[in-house]
């Protein structure tokens, strides 16, 4: 199902986490779930950034 979803967000990374963990997938599910974290930390720091950019002006 994860295959058909052409979009890789933060959230389908920690779907993935949890499918391939299921299965036994360790390595793969390690690594989707520090991709999936890094996501969402950038995601979060640019929504920051341009809040004190726009408050800034």
């Amino acid at each position: 199902m994860l295959e058909s979803i052409a979009s890789r967000s933060a959230q389908w990374y920690y779907y993935s986490t949890l499918a391939n963990s299921g299965v036994g997938n360790k390595i793969i599910s390690l690594s989707h779930a520090k991709t999936a974290v890094q996501i969402f930390v950038l995601q979060k720091y640019s929504v920051v950034a341009n809040n004190y950019r726009i408050n800034e002006e």
